[in-house]
């Protein structure tokens, strides 16, 4: 499912309602709600939503259990540390126990904060089927998501569900879920804004035949639902898409 939004306003106002329609039908069947967030700009005012009416009341935080997608290997009071950025945004905010939000550990070695967020997730999965209920992604300008780069060979890795990775243009260590975990997901939905993302979002959906498959491409639901919510701004090159355009 692709809706195009007018304005990024309204973008967060419909990804903030999917956040609180899938937590509350999770905790129903359940009893979890398992939710994976994503950093960057877009997501943030779909968190800042999430802290207040009507969606912070309808939400049962008691039942949430809240992971991220990937993180920077930065301190944790870093404005680029994803966890912190979204503490700040809602979750302080929100009454949610402390023990169900789950953060990267960025203070030990990247291979050593994978392996012992890996251990975190299989450990939360192992009673049961694998796979967040939701998971937020979003969509950098080369085509990155969540910190899976372009001829990482993480694209490939069919056992972690966590690695270290690196960005390749600023050099900063990073850690991501992998597709084999992200895939497992009942309900990704991808949040794409502006202007500037307008040309990748439309290689992702008409790649060039010579061309190697984009980090975005990898994400492919073994079983659930894949949405992309994008701004009037992101869809302006996009063609040959059949999408719905939300008023």
């Amino acid at each position: 499912m692709i809706k195009v939004f007018p304005n990024l306003e309204e973008l967060s106002k419909a990804a903030a309602q999917m956040f609180t329609d899938l937590s509350v039908k999770a905790a129903k069947e359940t009893g979890i709600f398992s939710v994976a967030l994503s950093g960057g700009h877009t997501p943030t005012e779909t968190y800042k939503l999430l802290s207040q009416k009507p969606y912070a009341n309808k939400i049962p935080w008691e039942k949430v259990h809240v992971f991220w997608g990937d993180e920077r290997c930065v301190p944790w009071d870093s404005p680029m540390n994803n966890a912190h950025n979204a503490f700040g945004a809602f979750l302080k905010q929100v009454p949610i126990p402390s023990d169900q939000i789950h953060r990267i550990y960025t203070m030990l070695s990247p291979v050593r904060a994978a392996g012992h967020y890996d251990r975190i997730i299989q450990d939360f999965f192992r009673d049961k089927k694998p796979g967040f209920d939701l998971i937020f992604l979003g969509l950098g300008k080369d085509g990155h998501t969540a910190s899976l780069f372009p001829n990482d060979p993480v694209l490939e890795e069919g056992l972690r569900f966590v690695a270290d990775s690196k960005d390749p243009e600023k050099g900063i260590n990073r850690i991501t879920l992998t597709p084999k975990i992200i895939n497992q997901a009942a309900q990704i939905t991808f949040l794409v804004s502006g202007k500037e993302k307008a040309e990748i979002l439309a290689k992702v959906f008409n790649p060039e035949s010579d061309e190697k498959k984009l980090p975005a491409n990898y994400i492919q639901p073994v079983q659930g639902k894949l949405s992309w919510f994008i701004d009037r701004e992101a869809a302006s090159q996009l063609k040959g898409v059949d999408y719905e355009i939300s008023k």
